[in-house]
């Protein structure tokens, strides 16, 4: 058969595969699960890794490219660190006991979760931060097949993203391949309709009476990832079964919603997650839910672990209550690769092009948020810990937040460098700068100059008594990345 004849007779079955494209619906829960153990699922368990009476959280932030590979530098720095905490040395990588995410960072989170600590240190480099992933992907893009299928209702550019981080990054894993993997991995994206955090958890997916054991985790940071304009949206079902009304139904959210207008109303981002949850266990309101860029919502990934691990709105257990008595440790490692503005525009009478007029109305915002979100954090804690009969006085606290810029640059190479995928050379300088950042930060070094053990008090919450000074950073006045 002539070549044409093959390709005419290939036809029929390419454009069948067109019609048929859709990307892989979020599965209905049974009524068997909705009947089961009320642990089912992927859920936060609380802090179960390593110390008992240290709890580590790591948020990372967005930044595409950029804060994948600044997050993977300050996770390189985290394994070479030690602690000494009740009598022992201990690896402080090997303590974090829950990482929350967002955009770039969900793809380093991701990967962490998927393969786990060793193979992340060793492999993640190769697989992604040093690979041609633009070439990949603008051949994916300029495949027949794909462009075919993209013509179909159900196949967007996203779903060709998703598709490619399958195949290169997590070997088609799902959410029950890495329930009970520590530590717990809270990959978060932004409801587009409401503008709420939604978090890929089994209690989110409730909502929608849907079953996130058999969803990927290449979806999940599909949508963490997806920039508005520039990609499409990941699409879930509201399943909505009559018999999932009361599948483990949030108090928090009756609470809000019944005290909404009297003395004691909550909160303003408060009361509107709690309508979002309302709105998702209506079907006449909402058959779709759009997931964007989770770094909308919050591009420090850090309200979800204020909402999963500190959540002052919702009831303790008893079990919980008891571990917070014992604690003595809260560790919150904030990982920000924002670049700020430059001010090349203040030395001109014309002020900024449209481009860096452009950067600064999403930048401005997103900073000004993260601003806000992090001053949260020590209040937070603090209503936690009291609510679930803790004592402050005896836990030492320590907010980290390294940030990109706190890494001397003078030849801008970090702003130049920057591309939307990763490139090998760039990827290393941003290594190396979240590995700097992590190393110079006073209260990091504060955190591994303590010497507690079990008896120890803090003299001074958030500000805990670091005993000996901090390590001299007067050498990184000169630049690393030279």
């Amino acid at each position: 058969m002539k070549h044409s004849n093959l390709v005419l007779a290939g036809l029929p079955g390419i454009f069948l595969l067109a019609g048929c494209a859709h990307f892989p619906e979020n599965e209905l829960l049974s009524y068997e699960q909705v009947k089961g153990v009320p642990e089912r699922g992927y859920v936060y368990q609380g802090w179960d890794n390593g110390a008992d009476d240290l709890l580590v959280a790591v948020a990372l932030s967005g930044g595409g490219a950029r804060a994948a590979a600044f997050s993977f530098g300050v996770i390189e720095e985290l394994h070479e660190s030690v602690i000494h905490w009740n009598g022992s040395n201990r690896r402080l990588l090997h303590e974090v006991d829950l990482v929350s995410s967002v955009s770039g960072g969900s793809i380093t989170a991701a990967y962490w979760a998927a393969h786990g600590q060793e193979i992340l240190l060793r492999e993640y480099p190769v697989q992604f931060l040093d690979h041609h992933v633009k070439r990949d992907l603008l051949l994916r893009f300029l495949s027949p097949v794909t462009n075919l299928r993209l013509l179909g209702q159900k196949f967007e550019r996203v779903d060709v993203m998703a598709e490619y981080m399958d195949d290169q990054l997590f070997n088609e894993k799902t959410f029950a391949d890495i329930r009970g993997n520590k530590p717990f991995f809270l990959i978060n994206a932004t409801d587009i309709s409401s503008g709420t955090r939604f978090g890929f958890t089994q209690e989110h997916f409730d909502q929608l009476c849907s079953n996130l054991d058999t969803y990927s985790l290449s979806r999940a940071v599909a949508a963490s990832s997806a920039v508005p304009g520039a990609s499409s949206p990941v699409t879930l079902r509201n399943h909505d079964e009559n018999y999932c009304k009361e599948v483990r139904k949030p108090k928090w959210v009756s609470s809000a919603l019944d005290s909404e207008n009297g003395a004691n109303s909550p909160s303003l981002p408060q009361l509107r997650r709690a309508r979002a949850v309302r709105n998702y266990r209506d079907k006449t309101k909402i058959d779709w839910v759009h997931l964007f860029d989770g770094g909308v919502s919050d591009n420090l990934g850090l309200r979800g672990i204020y909402d999963v691990a500190f959540a002052a709105d919702r009831d303790c257990t008893d079990e919980e209550m008891q571990r917070v008595r014992d604690l003595r440790g809260i560790v919150v490692i904030v990982v920000d690769a924002m670049l700020d503005l430059t001010h090349e525009a203040d030395r001109k009478i014309n002020g900024p092009t449209f481009r860096d007029s452009l950067a600064a109305g999403v930048s401005i915002p997103i900073d000004r948020l993260s601003e806000h979100t992090f001053e949260l954090l020590r209040p937070q804690v603090a209503g936690w810990v009291e609510k679930c009969g803790g004592d402050l006085q005896k836990i030492e606290v320590h907010p980290i937040l390294v940030r990109i810029t706190d890494v001397p640059d003078p030849d801008r190479k970090l702003q130049v460098s920057t591309k939307p995928y990763p490139v090998a050379e760039s990827s290393a300088l941003l290594r190396q700068a979240g590995r700097v950042a992590l190393r110079s930060n006073r209260q990091f070094n504060c955190l591994r100059s303590i010497d507690r053990n079990r008896d120890a008090h803090a003299t001074d919450f958030g500000s805990p008594d670091c005993r000996r000074k901090t390590q001299d950073a007067s050498h990184l006045n000169e630049s690393p990345l030279r």
